[in-house]
């Protein structure tokens, strides 16, 4: 048998098995390249939910939510609702659900004998119980019936020194005048977390639209000014 071509067996080990897209393409290119070199894939992908500020544990919370998903074991939490009341729950975790920008907990809310979504961010004194539940039949697919918070259409000039944060923080077109600052509109929930979301932004952000977001926003600053004066 004749000896292959230098580089043929390279070739061979890149060549397309499976349909661009299909699953198992990229992954099993990394095996033959791998075994083709006797390497070992290196970790490619790596997730760590905790936010930049100390203090918080989203990531065991999440470790303690799939666990208990696994091992069908009732949790019980403080869970803040959006209008800032707080309440002890107990559910039977059903799925993990990312939706958006967020992670949210699908379960039967023991106190509300019913099927409810949890946002992570707002679960305190996460605990899973000893007491189990049998499987139930859910969706296979749930996060459509996840119910969309209250929101409002604003349109939003900032500064181009947070053009970092709007490229980070907006998945809305983004224009740019000559001076290089920054237009977006987008849908944002219409609550208090709207004017302290705005209000990070410090000077840097501007409310063009809708009136009452702007006048709003003002008379915060007005009031924030008042205590600021002696």
């Amino acid at each position: 048998m004749r000896g292959r071509k230098p580089g043929s067996a390279l070739r061979d080990a890149a060549a397309p098995r499976d349909a661009p897209g299909q699953r198992g393409d990229a992954d099993g290119l990394l095996t033959k390249l791998g075994a083709l070199f006797q390497m070992r894939c290196p970790p490619w992908i790596e997730v760590d939910l905790s936010g930049w500020a100390q203090g918080q544990p989203p990531q065991e919370t999440f470790e303690t939510v799939k666990t208990a998903i696994f091992q069908r074991r009732v949790l019980s939490f403080c869970y803040f609702g959006s209008r800032g009341k707080s309440e002890t729950r107990t559910a039977r975790p059903i799925r993990l659900v990312f939706k958006s920008r967020d992670w949210y907990l699908y379960a039967f809310c023991l106190l509300r004998k019913d099927y409810r979504f949890f946002k992570l961010t707002r679960i305190r004194d996460l605990a899973m119980q000893e007491e189990t539940f049998p499987p139930e039949p859910v969706p296979e697919k749930v996060a459509p019936s996840l119910r969309p918070e209250r929101t409002v259409t604003v349109t939003l000039k900032f500064d181009r020194a947070a053009a970092f944060r709007v490229y980070d923080e907006f998945t809305a077109p983004i224009t740019q005048d000559p001076q290089g600052d920054l237009y977006v509109q987008a849908e944002l929930p219409e609550h208090e977390r709207l004017y302290s979301y705005l209000l990070s932004f410090a000077d840097q952000v501007e409310v063009l639209a809708p009136p009452s977001v702007r006048e709003e926003l003002k008379a915060r600053l007005q009031k924030m000014q008042e205590k600021y004066k002696t």
